[in-house]
Protein backbone atom coordinates (compact mmCIF):
# COMPACT_ATOMS: atom_id res chain seq x y z
CA UNK A 1 0.00 0.00 0.00
CA UNK A 2 2.70 2.40 0.08
CA UNK A 3 3.12 4.87 -2.57
CA UNK A 4 6.14 5.80 -4.70
CA UNK A 5 5.07 9.45 -5.60
CA UNK A 6 2.27 11.32 -4.35
CA UNK A 7 1.39 14.68 -5.78
CA UNK A 8 -0.54 17.31 -4.79
CA UNK A 9 -1.89 19.69 -8.10
CA UNK A 10 -4.48 22.60 -8.08
CA UNK A 11 -6.27 23.89 -10.81
CA UNK A 12 -3.94 21.48 -12.48
CA UNK A 13 -0.60 22.65 -11.69
CA UNK A 14 2.10 20.49 -9.98
CA UNK A 15 2.44 22.36 -6.32
CA UNK A 16 3.83 19.97 -4.02
CA UNK A 17 5.09 15.66 -4.12
CA UNK A 18 6.89 13.34 -2.64
CA UNK A 19 9.01 10.64 -4.23
CA UNK A 20 9.64 7.55 -1.37
CA UNK A 21 12.59 4.83 -1.94
CA UNK A 22 10.92 1.43 -0.25
CA UNK A 23 12.55 -1.29 1.31
CA UNK A 24 10.95 -4.93 1.90
CA UNK A 25 11.90 -6.23 5.59
CA UNK A 26 9.56 -9.31 7.25
CA UNK A 27 6.92 -9.31 4.05
CA UNK A 28 6.55 -5.28 4.64
CA UNK A 29 7.37 -2.57 2.22
CA UNK A 30 8.43 0.82 3.97
CA UNK A 31 9.88 3.84 2.83
CA UNK A 32 13.74 4.08 3.88
CA UNK A 33 13.80 7.72 2.08
CA UNK A 34 11.28 10.03 1.21
CA UNK A 35 12.33 13.42 -0.72
CA UNK A 36 10.04 16.67 -0.93
CA UNK A 37 9.18 18.87 -3.62
CA UNK A 38 7.36 22.24 -3.99
CA UNK A 39 6.98 24.10 -6.78
CA UNK A 40 7.98 26.93 -4.87
CA UNK A 41 11.29 25.45 -4.41
CA UNK A 42 13.78 25.27 -7.42
CA UNK A 43 10.74 25.17 -9.80
CA UNK A 44 9.99 21.52 -7.77
CA UNK A 45 13.11 20.42 -9.58
CA UNK A 46 14.90 19.69 -6.36
CA UNK A 47 14.24 18.55 -3.24
CA UNK A 48 13.90 20.53 -0.09
CA UNK A 49 13.85 18.03 2.80
CA UNK A 50 14.94 14.20 2.31
CA UNK A 51 14.04 12.11 5.31
CA UNK A 52 15.92 8.94 5.68
CA UNK A 53 15.49 5.80 7.74
CA UNK A 54 18.40 4.78 9.34
CA UNK A 55 17.01 2.21 11.37
CA UNK A 56 13.39 -0.27 10.73
CA UNK A 57 11.77 -3.33 12.80
CA UNK A 58 8.88 -4.37 11.26
CA UNK A 59 7.10 -7.70 12.43
CA UNK A 60 9.86 -9.15 15.21
CA UNK A 61 8.13 -11.85 16.66
CA UNK A 62 9.15 -11.00 20.00
CA UNK A 63 6.34 -8.06 19.42
CA UNK A 64 3.19 -7.71 21.21
CA UNK A 65 -0.08 -8.37 19.17
CA UNK A 66 -1.05 -4.77 20.03
CA UNK A 67 1.22 -1.41 20.55
CA UNK A 68 0.27 0.96 22.88
CA UNK A 69 1.79 4.92 22.95
CA UNK A 70 4.35 3.63 25.42
CA UNK A 71 5.87 1.02 22.48
CA UNK A 72 6.57 3.88 20.83
CA UNK A 73 8.26 6.00 23.31
CA UNK A 74 5.61 8.30 24.19
CA UNK A 75 6.12 9.09 28.01
CA UNK A 76 4.30 10.75 30.55
CA UNK A 77 5.26 14.40 29.92
CA UNK A 78 4.84 14.07 26.48
CA UNK A 79 3.26 16.75 24.29
CA UNK A 80 0.94 16.36 21.88
CA UNK A 81 -0.65 19.11 19.52
CA UNK A 82 -4.24 18.80 18.60
CA UNK A 83 -4.44 20.27 14.79
CA UNK A 84 -7.57 21.87 13.43
CA UNK A 85 -8.81 22.93 9.82
CA UNK A 86 -5.53 24.33 7.84
CA UNK A 87 -2.95 22.93 10.14
CA UNK A 88 -3.62 24.90 12.52
CA UNK A 89 -2.94 24.12 16.33
CA UNK A 90 -5.94 23.63 18.24
CA UNK A 91 -4.83 22.58 21.57
CA UNK A 92 -1.95 21.73 23.05
CA UNK A 93 -2.39 18.67 25.97
CA UNK A 94 0.04 16.59 28.07
CA UNK A 95 0.35 12.92 28.11
CA UNK A 96 -0.30 11.26 31.51
CA UNK A 97 0.75 8.05 30.82
CA UNK A 98 -2.75 6.71 29.91
CA UNK A 99 -4.51 9.46 28.58
CA UNK A 100 -4.58 13.25 27.59
CA UNK A 101 -4.97 16.02 29.90
CA UNK A 102 -4.83 20.23 30.36
CA UNK A 103 -1.41 21.54 31.18
CA UNK A 104 -2.14 22.96 33.74
CA UNK A 105 -4.41 19.53 35.13
CA UNK A 106 -0.77 17.82 34.61
CA UNK A 107 1.75 20.42 36.20
CA UNK A 108 -1.19 20.37 39.40
CA UNK A 109 -0.78 16.32 39.53
CA UNK A 110 3.09 16.29 38.92
CA UNK A 111 3.56 18.73 42.00
CA UNK A 112 0.91 16.57 43.84
CA UNK A 113 2.98 13.60 43.29
CA UNK A 114 0.49 11.75 41.35
CA UNK A 115 2.31 11.77 38.13
CA UNK A 116 6.05 11.03 37.01
CA UNK A 117 7.69 11.77 34.10
CA UNK A 118 8.69 9.11 32.07
CA UNK A 119 12.73 8.56 32.00
CA UNK A 120 14.14 10.16 29.17
CA UNK A 121 12.07 13.14 29.78
CA UNK A 122 13.02 13.47 33.70
CA UNK A 123 16.61 13.31 32.24
CA UNK A 124 16.22 16.04 30.18
CA UNK A 125 14.08 17.88 32.92
CA UNK A 126 17.27 16.95 35.45
CA UNK A 127 19.24 18.88 32.61
CA UNK A 128 16.70 21.83 32.10
CA UNK A 129 16.64 22.67 35.90
CA UNK A 130 20.53 22.01 36.56
CA UNK A 131 20.86 24.76 33.50
CA UNK A 132 18.51 27.45 35.05
CA UNK A 133 20.58 27.04 38.59
CA UNK A 134 23.34 27.99 37.44
CA UNK A 135 24.85 31.19 38.87
CA UNK A 136 25.73 34.07 36.64
CA UNK A 137 24.30 34.81 33.51
CA UNK A 138 23.88 32.68 30.33
CA UNK A 139 24.38 28.81 31.27
CA UNK A 140 26.33 27.55 28.41
CA UNK A 141 24.52 24.42 28.37
CA UNK A 142 21.86 26.33 26.92
CA UNK A 143 22.86 25.41 23.46
CA UNK A 144 23.06 21.65 23.90
CA UNK A 145 19.10 21.70 24.73
CA UNK A 146 17.95 24.31 21.87
CA UNK A 147 19.76 23.87 18.96
CA UNK A 148 22.91 21.78 19.42
CA UNK A 149 21.65 19.00 17.06
CA UNK A 150 21.84 22.13 14.04
CA UNK A 151 25.69 23.44 14.99
CA UNK A 152 26.99 20.30 15.80
CA UNK A 153 25.69 17.72 13.29
CA UNK A 154 26.98 14.06 12.93
CA UNK A 155 28.50 12.82 9.41
CA UNK A 156 25.87 12.94 6.99
CA UNK A 157 22.75 14.60 9.09
CA UNK A 158 20.97 16.97 7.50
CA UNK A 159 19.99 19.50 10.58
CA UNK A 160 17.06 20.71 9.25
CA UNK A 161 15.40 23.56 10.75
CA UNK A 162 12.50 20.87 12.52
CA UNK A 163 15.18 20.54 15.14
CA UNK A 164 15.87 23.64 16.87
CA UNK A 165 12.09 23.84 16.03
CA UNK A 166 11.26 20.69 18.14
CA UNK A 167 14.04 21.59 21.06
CA UNK A 168 12.31 24.78 21.57
CA UNK A 169 9.08 23.71 21.53
CA UNK A 170 10.29 21.41 24.21
CA UNK A 171 12.37 24.03 26.24
CA UNK A 172 8.92 25.91 26.33
CA UNK A 173 6.91 23.28 27.66
CA UNK A 174 9.33 22.34 30.36
CA UNK A 175 9.28 26.23 31.44
CA UNK A 176 5.92 25.66 31.68
CA UNK A 177 5.46 22.73 33.58
CA UNK A 178 7.84 23.99 35.75
CA UNK A 179 6.62 27.38 36.56
CA UNK A 180 3.34 25.82 36.86
CA UNK A 181 2.03 28.90 34.45
CA UNK A 182 -1.51 29.60 34.22
CA UNK A 183 -4.05 29.58 30.84
CA UNK A 184 -2.74 32.94 29.86
CA UNK A 185 0.84 32.63 30.37
CA UNK A 186 0.73 29.52 28.29
CA UNK A 187 -0.40 31.25 25.30
CA UNK A 188 2.03 33.85 25.78
CA UNK A 189 4.65 31.33 25.88
CA UNK A 190 3.85 29.51 22.90
CA UNK A 191 3.12 32.60 21.17
CA UNK A 192 6.59 33.78 22.29
CA UNK A 193 8.10 30.19 20.82
CA UNK A 194 6.17 30.88 17.22
CA UNK A 195 7.62 33.76 17.00
CA UNK A 196 11.24 32.50 17.42
CA UNK A 197 10.31 30.12 15.61
CA UNK A 198 9.53 31.86 12.58
CA UNK A 199 12.73 34.22 13.16
CA UNK A 200 14.56 30.82 12.81
CA UNK A 201 12.75 29.60 10.30
CA UNK A 202 13.42 32.77 8.02
CA UNK A 203 17.16 32.80 8.76
CA UNK A 204 17.30 29.09 7.48
CA UNK A 205 15.48 29.95 4.23
CA UNK A 206 17.60 32.96 3.53
CA UNK A 207 21.06 30.96 3.72
CA UNK A 208 19.51 27.68 2.89
CA UNK A 209 21.99 27.71 -0.57
CA UNK A 210 25.08 28.07 1.77
CA UNK A 211 24.18 25.91 4.59
CA UNK A 212 23.00 23.10 1.77
CA UNK A 213 26.56 23.59 0.39
CA UNK A 214 28.40 23.06 3.50
CA UNK A 215 26.40 20.29 4.77
CA UNK A 216 27.13 18.79 1.79
CA UNK A 217 31.07 19.69 1.89
CA UNK A 218 31.17 17.82 5.95
CA UNK A 219 29.41 14.98 4.67
CA UNK A 220 31.92 14.38 1.58
CA UNK A 221 34.75 14.61 3.59
CA UNK A 222 33.58 12.61 6.28
CA UNK A 223 33.67 9.44 3.60
CA UNK A 224 36.76 10.26 2.34
CA UNK A 225 39.91 8.04 3.42
CA UNK A 226 42.26 10.76 3.21
CA UNK A 227 43.79 11.38 6.64
CA UNK A 228 44.07 15.03 5.51
CA UNK A 229 40.78 15.52 4.78
CA UNK A 230 39.85 15.21 8.41
CA UNK A 231 41.05 18.61 9.22
CA UNK A 232 39.30 20.16 6.42
CA UNK A 233 36.03 18.38 7.46
CA UNK A 234 36.65 19.80 11.12
CA UNK A 235 37.05 23.02 9.14
CA UNK A 236 33.94 23.38 7.56
CA UNK A 237 32.14 21.73 10.73
CA UNK A 238 33.20 25.07 12.03
CA UNK A 239 32.15 27.06 9.40
CA UNK A 240 28.75 25.54 9.63
CA UNK A 241 28.42 26.08 13.03
CA UNK A 242 29.34 29.42 12.68
CA UNK A 243 26.44 30.21 10.29
CA UNK A 244 23.83 28.55 12.26
CA UNK A 245 25.39 30.54 15.81
CA UNK A 246 22.57 33.49 14.67
CA UNK A 247 19.94 30.27 15.95
CA UNK A 248 21.48 30.05 19.02
CA UNK A 249 21.41 33.40 19.63
CA UNK A 250 17.54 33.77 19.02
CA UNK A 251 17.52 31.37 21.95
CA UNK A 252 19.99 33.12 23.96
CA UNK A 253 18.88 36.86 23.73
CA UNK A 254 14.98 36.55 22.45
CA UNK A 255 13.38 32.86 23.23
CA UNK A 256 14.72 32.62 27.02
CA UNK A 257 14.43 36.15 28.56
CA UNK A 258 10.87 36.05 27.29
CA UNK A 259 9.80 33.46 28.77
CA UNK A 260 11.47 34.09 32.10
CA UNK A 261 9.40 37.43 32.34
CA UNK A 262 6.37 35.17 32.51
CA UNK A 263 6.54 33.82 35.84
CA UNK A 264 5.25 35.97 38.60
CA UNK A 265 6.99 36.23 42.06
CA UNK A 266 5.30 34.00 43.65
CA UNK A 267 5.20 31.36 40.92
CA UNK A 268 9.11 31.85 41.22
CA UNK A 269 9.40 31.33 44.79
CA UNK A 270 7.29 28.20 44.67
CA UNK A 271 9.66 26.86 42.38
CA UNK A 272 12.64 28.05 44.53
CA UNK A 273 11.24 26.32 47.83
CA UNK A 274 10.69 22.96 45.83
CA UNK A 275 14.37 22.72 44.30
CA UNK A 276 15.99 23.60 48.02
CA UNK A 277 14.07 21.05 49.48
CA UNK A 278 14.79 18.58 46.29
CA UNK A 279 17.63 15.97 47.13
Amino acid sequence: WNPVRVAKFIDGELRNESRSELKLSNGTWFPVRVDYYHSKHAGGREAYQTVRVSYARLNAPDDPLFFGPADIGIEAGTLVKIHGENHQVREILMWDGENLVKQREFAARVRAGEISFGPNLSRKMAKFQAMENRPGGKAKTANQTSSSAATQPAAGETPDRRKFESAWERYTREFIVRYSLDDTQQQKAWSICKTCQEKGREYVRRHKNELDNLRTRVEELSKSTNRGDNARRDQVRRRLAEKLQPIDDIFENQLRPRLHKLPTRKQRAAVEKAEKKAP
